[in-house]
């Protein structure tokens, strides 16, 4: 070969070194570009699992389960989309941990006064909390790492079976080729080539087995992985305020050189280069692999304390710096303020899910009724409020000026539907949610209940007597009633009973149908169901029908 095909070869082996390279730092730099032009922006919204989002929350123990947000006010909330404005997350872990953390009430302040100091830690430290953030990008959202508090929870299904049988063939296999050195006859040679084939089965089998699980052990390495990083550079305040993490890091050091060692040959093996090819048949004959499996699960069963705690420190971590970006995107936030009274102060408060609000301020004594047109703001106000009291229990985040607010629990009962399949009608159904909101008010902690258009799934005599009754049974149980209705008639009936009135209604002044989206304290008599009807566009003959029976019906009334 001359000088001048070894330049060649020599400029090729240089070039696709340095295009390498420079594909390496440009992917990583559109990756911090990103993260930098993300934070505090409106997250993406992407299409997600809910059932792998929650499974940290499924399966982790919960021991008062009063302090839960259900299934039912949940949904009546409209979580689903609240938590998905609000996830910023990198992780898998941090995604989970999110989840579980906005339906998991809480009260305690040392742990909220930790949010807020490492949430400041973040927005004083912007380089350091990129840097954090890239780390947590690499370990990423593979659906495969969502089922890893389930594997903490299941270890034991994942330990190997037959583990006597593996060691006693590994061993015959190391005895076979010690007699091949030794002896080297034809008959030795003839079983250690079949205890190679033998073993290179049972590799392939048991292989074909843990692949599932090294997926989610890969997971936990990429926990352990961001730990070490985040720790072998960092010292100063971020040594002072995330101490635990240097503890965990160094607890678990041995541990990952096995994880390392296990996932890389995993990896190596996928490569297809005939040298990797060639050290996994090697490996596999020895049945190294699965070995090192098992020890690797037995390492975590015996340490399942030390893992968990990775998982929820890193998956908080990725939280808090979720929810910093959440508060700087919003145009108004403020950290909660509790108090003993039963009464909850809202100023300026507005629902998470409206880029361009209409704030309101309102002090609610006990119990309310919110009255009111059709598409006021009711329900959005209900909503809102019910969200903001989760909020201040699980994020330490409202969004408003100021919210007050006693411990509590919240429950709701508002997008009732039927359900076919268990036969039940749409008024059973929304008896079974009250039943479920009423007998919730003797827990430990007062309840906040919010009701949407009580009882509109029977006839308007029934349900006046029937709302009445539980509003009035509400009322003297220690619980928060906030209450949507359009009958004013429920109003007379629970005049004498300390209910305070708010409505919202559309400007009186206006030709068409305009709210103003604001709460003011009384009740409003307005209606506009049939003015609605013509706003949007039924015809006139629609509209002239429903006007001739509304007079009707209003005469009918005046006579009675």
């Amino acid at each position: 070969m001359d000088v001048y095909t070894l330049a060649l070869v020599a400029g090729a082996i240089v070039s696709i070194f340095i295009i390498a390279v420079w594909s390496r730092y440009a992917g990583r730099k559109r990756v911090r570009d990103s993260i930098r032009k993300q934070y505090g922006k409106k997250p993406d919204r992407k299409e997600m699992d809910f059932h792998l989002a929650g499974q940290y929350f499924v399966e982790a123990e919960h021991k008062d389960t009063d302090g839960l947000v259900d299934d039912e006010t949940w949904n009546d909330l409209d979580m689903s989309e609240v938590f998905q404005r609000l996830n910023a997350t990198c992780s898998f872990a941090g995604e989970q941990y999110l989840y579980a953390s906005l339906r998991i009430l809480s009260q305690d302040e040392e742990k909220f006064s930790k949010y807020e100091r490492r949430m400041s830690y973040f927005e004083e430290n912007p380089k350091e909390r990129e840097e954090i953030q890239f780390e947590l990008y690499k370990i990423g959202k593979r659906p495969s790492y969502y089922y890893l508090p389930s594997f903490f929870n299941n270890i034991d299904a994942f330990k190997m079976s037959r583990v006597t049988f593996y060691r006693v063939m590994q061993a015959a296999i190391l005895a076979s080729l010690l007699l091949c050195l030794v002896l080297r006859t034809k008959w030795i040679l003839i079983a250690t080539f079949c205890l190679f084939l033998i073993n290179i089965v049972i590799h392939g089998l048991m292989k074909g087995e843990y692949d599932t699980q090294l997926e989610v052990i890969e997971g936990i390495y990429g926990l352990m992985q961001v730990m070490r990083k985040l720790t072998g550079s960092k010292a100063g305040e971020f040594g002072e305020e995330f101490k635990e993490f240097y503890h965990i890091a160094a607890d678990l050091k041995d541990s990952e050189k096995k994880f390392s060692y296990l996932l890389g040959r995993k990896r190596a093996s996928a490569t297809g280069d005939f040298m990797e090819v060639a050290a996994t048949y090697i490996t596999g004959a020895l049945l190294l692999d699965c070995t090192m499996y098992n020890k690797i699960i037995r390492e975590i069963e015996e340490r399942i304390d030390t893992f968990i705690w990775l998982y929820e420190l890193v998956g908080e971590l990725d939280m808090l710096i979720s929810i910093a970006s959440f508060r700087k995107c919003l145009p108004a936030f403020c950290l909660p303020d509790f108090h003993e009274e039963l009464s909850i102060e809202m100023e300026d408060i507005y629902h998470p899910l409206i880029d361009n609000p209409v704030y309101n301020s309102v002090r609610l004594h006990k119990n309310t009724i919110i009255t009111g047109s059709n598409a006021s703001g009711k329900s959005t106000f209900i909503k809102a409020a019910a969200i903001n009291e989760i909020f201040a229990q699980t994020i330490h985040t409202c969004t408003a000026r100021r919210f007050v607010l006693p411990p509590t629990y919240v429950k709701s009962s508002m997008a009732v539907r039927d359900n076919l399949m268990a036969g039940e009608s749409y008024y059973i159904r929304e008896i079974k949610s009250l039943k479920r909101t009423a007998l919730s008010t003797d827990g430990r902690l007062p309840v906040f209940c919010a009701v949407d258009e009580i009882l509109r799934g029977t006839n308007t005599n029934e349900r006046l007597a029937a709302s009445a009754s539980i509003l009035r049974y509400l009322q003297d149980k220690n619980c928060i009633v906030l209450v949507a209705t359009h009958d004013l008639e429920l109003l007379d009936m629970l005049k004498d009973s300390g209910y305070d009135n708010y409505y919202f209604s559309e400007q009186p002044e206006a030709e068409d149908v305009i709210f103003d989206y604001k709460i003011h304290s009384g009740v409003s008599k307005n209606t506009n169901a049939i003015r609605l009807l013509e706003r949007i566009g039924f015809p006139e003959e629609v509209i002239g029908c429903a006007n001739h029976f509304y007079q009707q019906i209003i005469v009918t009334k005046s006579q009675k």
